[in-house]
């Protein structure tokens, strides 16, 4: 959680829109590809004793995690979970999480990846679990770039059109819903649509009705001058379980 202060002032309308769809201190929470831990500090916080977990591929980014976390007796308190693994982890079956979130983790991976990853993650799911992820959109079916170094199915960006990431979440058993666009580039945006509060937000106590968070942005409303172009924005999609849950093959 290198520099979480800076983490904090970036990340806290990300972690807003988690509250807004429902998020609950008594909720368990599952951070995907949670990386220094970006949305770490908000949600260990806010959620109750043993309720955050987190898990991330790369030792690069799990370590100064775990050494800032020291720096934080509060945050420790809550004794949140946080494991270095790939898609394979695994998690005591009994658990079953709330809400999931994976920020910029299908932005990198292929189809093949993602079908993995939530074949091994359905037994988590509860009829109620919401798994918030983004995505690049591309304009048809799958559309990989170049590839992300030395790291295997992992690339410098990868592009779905909805409707190939419907087809692959239906087939094992989920359905989604397109939430909305963010931007990289979010600063630019909040700047003119929306005056962020101190770093010590109050999230018990959040009116929804109040504020703006990310993932409800559409091109007209960027500042003037802001290009929107392919790639430089993330999508959201919301992924549940389907009222037919059907095995996957």
């Amino acid at each position: 959680m290198p520099g979480y202060k800076t983490f904090s002032k970036q990340t806290q309308n990300d972690f807003l829109f988690l509250i807004e769809k429902g998020l609950q201190p008594n909720h368990y929470f599952l951070d995907v590809g949670c990386g220094g831990g970006r949305i770490a500090y908000h949600a260990i916080e806010y959620l109750d004793k043993h309720r955050y977990f987190a898990f991330d591929k790369e030792n690069n980014m799990i370590d100064p995690f775990m050494e800032e976390l020291q720096n934080h007796p509060k945050l420790l308190g809550k004794e949140p979970i946080v494991y270095l693994s790939d898609f394979n982890i695994s998690f005591n079956e009994d658990i079953k999480f709330d809400f999931i979130y994976a920020h910029s983790v299908f932005t990198h991976v292929t189809p093949e990846l993602i079908t993995e990853f939530m074949i091994n993650l359905k037994k988590h799911f509860s009829k109620g679990t919401k798994f918030f992820a983004t995505f690049h959109l591309g304009s048809k079916g799958c559309d990989i770039g170049a590839k992300h170094g030395e790291r295997e199915n992992e690339f410098e960006g990868v592009w779905y059109s909805i409707e190939y990431l419907t087809d692959i979440m239906s087939g094992l058993g989920f359905q989604t819903e397109f939430i909305g666009t963010d931007t990289e580039n979010w600063e630019n945006v909040k700047r003119t649509l929306y005056s962020p509060n101190s770093e010590n937000i109050d999230y018990l106590n959040v009116d929804p009705q109040k504020r703006f968070t990310p993932y409800a942005v559409s091109p007209d409303m960027l500042p003037e001058g802001y290009e929107y172009t392919h790639g430089q924005h993330h999508e959201m999609i919301l992924i549940t379980k389907a009222k037919e849950w059907i095995a996957p093959l």
